[in-house]
């Protein structure tokens, strides 16, 4: 068989509905099938399509197209997936979706990221020592507009808890498509950016943060606001850390911050009790909200 006789399957899940083509391995468009699908608008910005709706659309302009008999299906070599972008479909160890899948037109996580990004010395509505760490660890950070998986997550964390504990993974559309077509969990250096866990800068050495990015410091108010303002222009964490082999290569500027005050002296002695410098990445202070 030559090349001229092989074909790809190819699968486009757009908002509307999936597109599904089949093509020659040198691009020639063969004939192509659509299927619409619902999009469900909830009350409060929400809007949300159904995972299983999605498959069963595939599967319908894929059964249509394939009927035609433009090729012999023996002579399908590959199937290509992409899909719409920034949703998350909650799935249980099996596999199965949890719900519906919200979408990338959904604004309801915004209060969430808000109040993760908030605190003083804002940049356009982010806390800036909370900005330079999601940008140092990430290379961007979180959309405030709460239409990125991280705020569908943690909206469905506050207002869905049940869908939240039963959920095994967090998969975006593209990530569920290719479960249901591999039976793999698993997520591309592309897929998984908008959850803000990976810095993808370097496509070969993306790092993975297994927790959601803020500093939570357990010391008196006062003290933290009086000195990390002040400090923070004169002690960035990458230069700073460097001087000090006991301080962490990627710690946060709060802990470096403290950590140089609680060397000096200066911190009252129940902040001091406080502190944790010795595990890497700051962990100690990162909590999954």
């Amino acid at each position: 068989m030559s090349s001229a006789d092989k074909f790809i399957l190819a699968i486009d899940l757009g908002t509307s509905g999936p597109k599904v083509a089949l093509l020659s391995v040198q691009g020639e468009l063969i004939g192509s099938e659509f299927e619409e699908t619902p999009v469900l608008l909830p009350p409060g910005g929400g809007a949300e399509q159904s995972p299983q709706v999605w498959w069963d659309a595939i599967e319908t302009a894929g059964k249509r197209l394939l009927a035609k008999g433009l090729i012999s299906n023996d002579d399908i070599v590959a199937i290509a997936s992409t899909s719409q972008w920034s949703g998350t479909v909650a799935v249980d160890r099996e596999g199965d979706a949890i719900g519906n899948a919200i979408i990338w037109m959904d604004s309801r996580g915004a209060p969430y990221i808000h109040k993760l990004m908030d605190g003083p010395l804002k940049v356009e509505g982010y806390a800036l020592t909370k900005l330079i760490k999601w940008i140092r660890l990430t290379g961007g950070a979180p959309g405030n507009s709460g239409k990125d998986p991280l705020a569908h997550i943690l909206y469905l964390q506050d207002v869905h808890p049940e869908i939240y504990q039963r959920a095994y993974k967090f998969l975006e559309p593209i990530d569920y498509i290719g479960l249901r077509l591999t039976g793999q969990f698993a997520a591309s250096f592309n897929s998984i950016t908008l959850n803000w866990m990976t810095d993808n800068r370097n496509i070969e050495n993306v790092t993975y943060h297994d927790g959601w990015m803020t500093c939570h410091v357990p010391f008196k108010r006062q003290t933290c606001f009086i000195i990390w303002p002040l400090c923070l222009p004169l002690f960035p964490a990458a230069i700073f850390s460097q001087m000090n082999r006991n301080v962490p290569a990627d710690a946060c500027n709060i802990c470096v911050i403290i950590f140089f005050f609680h060397k000096m002296n200066y911190l009252r002695r129940d902040a001091r009790k406080c502190l944790s410098i010795t595990r890497p990445n700051c962990r100690t202070h990162v909590r999954r909200q």
